[in-house]
Order: C-alpha cells, then sequence, then structure tokens
C-alpha cells in the first residue's frame, strides 16, 4: 500500500465530510442521524489515515510556481463566488439581533471600546438586556469595520479567504528547491465543493455568525505548526483559545509534552510569547476583569439546553454531532464525555506518540492530533449548531495539503523560528 492510495483515500472521506457538513445535514432525503455518524467516523479516519508509514510513491515535481499559480486561480475563482453570492445574501440578510444577535452584540462591543465605555456591560438594547459573553479574539477583528460603519460581515469574509490561503499553504519545507508535487493542487477538488454546498444550504455561516474568524485562526496554527516556528504556534495558539476554547487541554498537554520531553527551549517560548499575547488581548479588551463570564459558560450552556427543550429539542436532532443519539434528559451525560474525551484525547495521543513515534509519521502527528481532537469536541457538544462544525472540516483540508506534499518523517519539535 503505497502514498497514493491513503492519499486518494483521504480525499475521498473528506469529500463525504464535506456533504455531511452540508448536503446531508440539509435535504429532507438523507437521515440526520445517519449523517452524524457518518460525519464522526470519517473524521476519526481522517485523523489516522495520515499517521501510516507507507512505501513513498513516485513525485511529480514541476515547479513551484506552476503549483503556485493553479491554487492561486482556483483561490481567486472561489473568492469572486463568495463575493458574488455573499453580496445577495446580505442584502437579504440584514445585522440585525431579531435575526440573530451575536454579530449586533459584537458591534456593539467594539463600539463600547472605542468610546472608552464598559464593554461587558450588560446590553439593554438587545432582548431588553443581555450579557456579552464573547471571548476577546472573537469580536476585536470587527473593530476597523465597525469604526468605518462597514457591515462586519465583509471582514469576516476576508478573513475567511485569508483561512483558505493557510489551508493551501500547509506543507512541509520543499524536498527539491524551486520544486513543488503537483498533486497537491487537489487539495481544491473537496474545497470547491465545500464552498459551493456551503452557500446553497448554510449561507448563514457568512451572514448570521463570526465563525469565519475562528476558522482564520485554526487554519492559521495548522500553517505555524507546518512551518515549525515556535512564535507563530504561540500567537495562533493564543487566539484559537480567546476565540473557541477547543483546543485549550491539547495545547497544555502539548506544549508540557515539549518543555518535560522535547524541546524546551522552543516551549519556553511558546509560552511567553503565547502569554503575553493572551494577556495583551485580555487587557486591551477589558475581558480579564471578566473572566469569571468566560469559565461560568459550559454550566451556563448546559443549564440552558436542559431547561430549554422548546428552543433546543430540533436544533440536537436536526444537527451534527452525537447530541441527537441521546436522551434529551440524559445530555448532561454527553456533556460529561465531553469534558472527558476533552482532557483524555490529548493526553492518549501524546503518550502513544512517545512511545510508538517510531513506527508512525512524525511530522504529521501535531496536525492529525490536533485534528483528533477536533473531532471529539465538537462531535460531543449539547448545543451542536452546524455552523460550528465547519472549523474542523476546513481543517481537514490543511491537514491533506500537508499530506500530499508530505515527502520524509521527521522531529515533530518546531525548530528556531
Amino acid at each position: 500500500m503505497g502514498k497514493s492510495f491513503i492519499a486518494f483515500l483521504i480525499i475521498g472521506l473528506i469529500v463525504v465530510e464535506t456533504l455531511c457538513n452540508t448536503l446531508y445535514i440539509n435535504e429532507e432525503d438523507y437521515d440526520p442521524a445517519c449523517a452524524s455518524i457518518t460525519y464522526f467516523v470519517v473524521g476519526i479516519f481522517i485523523a489516522l489515515l495520515p499517521l501510516i508509514r507507507v512505501k513513498p510513491d513516485t513525485e511529480w515535481y514541476i515547479p513551484t510556481w506552476v503549483v503556485r499559480g493553479v491554487k492561486i486561480l482556483g483561490l481567486s475563482l472561489i473568492g469572486w463566488f463568495l463575493y458574488v453570492e455573499a453580496t445577495k445574501v446580505f442584502a437579504k440578510v440584514p445585522v440585525d439581533y431579531r435575526w440573530a444577535d451575536m454579530l449586533p452584540i459584537m458591534k456593539i462591543m467594539c463600539e463600547r471600546l472605542v468610546e472608552g465605555k464598559e464593554v461587558y456591560a450588560i446590553i439593554e438594547q438587545i432582548w431588553g438586556g443581555i450579557e456579552p459573553i464573547y471571548l476577546p479574539a472573537i469580536w476585536l477583528p470587527l473593530l476597523p469595520a465597525t469604526m468605518m460603519e462597514v457591515d462586519v460581515r465583509w471582514t469576516a469574509m476576508l478573513l475567511f479567504m485569508g483561512a483558505l490561503i493557510f489551508c493551501v499553504s500547509t506543507r512541509p519545507k520543499l524536498k527539491i528547491p524551486n520544486q513543488q508535487n503537483f498533486v497537491s493542487v487537489l487539495t481544491l477538488v473537496p474545497l470547491v465543493i465545500l464552498i459551493h454546498h456551503w452557500m446553497i444550504y448554510e449561507s448563514r455561516f457568512f451572514s448570521m455568525t463570526e465563525e469565519s474568524i475562528v476558522v482564520f485562526y485554526y487554519l492559521f496554527l495548522a500553517y505555524s505548526i507546518a512551518r515549525k516556528n515556535p512564535t507563530l504556534i504561540a500567537i495562533a495558539l493564543s487566539l484559537c483559545m480567546l476565540s473557541r476554547y477547543s483546543l485549550a487541554l491539547w495545547a497544555v498537554i502539548y506544549v508540557l509534552y515539549e518543555l518535560v520531553l522535547g524541546d524546551r527551549k522552543a516551549a519556553i517560548k511558546m509560552i511567553w510569547v503565547g502569554g503575553l499575547c493572551s494577556l495583551s488581548l485580555l487587557f486591551i479588551t477589558q475581558a480579564i476583569w471578566h473572566l469569571d463570564i468566560f469559565l461560568g459558560l459550559p454550566a451556563n450552556y448546559l443549564d440552558a439546553i436542559v431547561n430549554e427543550e422548546h428552543k433546543f429539542g430540533a436544533l440536537v436532532q436536526q444537527g451534527l454531532g452525537l447530541a441527537k443519539f441521546y436522551d434529551y434528559a440524559d445530555l448532561s451525560r454527553l456533556n460529561q464525555l465531553f469534558l472527558y474525551s476533552a482532557i483524555l484525547s490529548p493526553l492518549i495521543a501524546f503518550t502513544s506518540y512517545h512511545f510508538f513515534k517510531a513506527r508512525v509519521n512524525k511530522e504529521l502527528f501535531l496536525l492529525c492530533s490536533l485534528k483528533l481532537s477536533l473531532v471529539l469536541f465538537y462531535n460531543t457538544l449539547i448545543m451542536p449548531f452546524v455552523y460550528l462544525f465547519f472549523t474542523s472540516t476546513l481543517f481537514s483540508l490543511a491537514l491533506l495539503n500537508y499530506y500530499l506534499d508530505y515527502h520524509r518523517p521527521v522531529s515533530i519539535v518546531p525548530r528556531k523560528a
């Protein structure tokens, strides 16, 4: 079994994963339960298959500028498609809290920061009074658009395009100078399918949510890991954890692993750079004085979903994830599984790597273990909004791009910047 077989198998699995995240979960002819199981299982395989050591195949090297040109052309066409379609969608769906309150709340938070007001105070003009609960890295990027009185959704769209650039740029260092494996352009195939179906079935991802900012951070992290740059990794980890905390425990275990058993110098650098970045964001946005809000979110989400079945029942049954397989009254059990998997998956992954690293593709371990953590995190959510899963789906494409251009096993330890 050669690399080509594994590569095409991963491409096929990612196509299925993208369809589960768009077509299968929305069409009446498809069973949501089947889509959830398929999405979960496929995600596990995508995380594990790249680790298998196989015999190298013939590599189709051509000048890097040709591969880069094909990718630029593909991304340009995707960008134009998104611009045209988003313009139509934005015209139909206003930034109004009565449609979706996330962006309006964040816009007010940005306005308060500029005006020197209390950012995390109760917002009286939305639902008669609502407390802002958003972590700083997820709303701060909307500040420039807010100040220029531009639709904040274009900021999210711009960052989404940046995320796609990181996606197709996540690759190892070139084995042959100025040449690249042409097969890596196949990343565009599932990407085109995903974007096309996205605008058909889940355009609210762009029109009503800020989730593309989270996607940008996670694909920036994938790119930083591929570059083996401790400074970039630290900044990316900080941004990810201060937007969505889905990799918090993975990040802690990763840094501890490097500190104790890996490159201690790189680990120390990641600690102080990441700490400085995080503290700066927390102080600038006033979030440092409201940590209790963020620490109380898991309990608040559990309380809300348990006591408001009329509001979240359809979400649980029609969304992705494993929540639909639990009796609604027993969702607290799934929440326990969520916590256990968040702790155990990175712990088991790094422990297994330490003892069996001679048998796996070492250079792919960080990306694969992070993908596994994302799969378990999102599939065990008790509030399985479909748009949340796009982060994990797009991370698969970055992993695929790396694998298609992967040549040799090397150490996972980040080198000096």
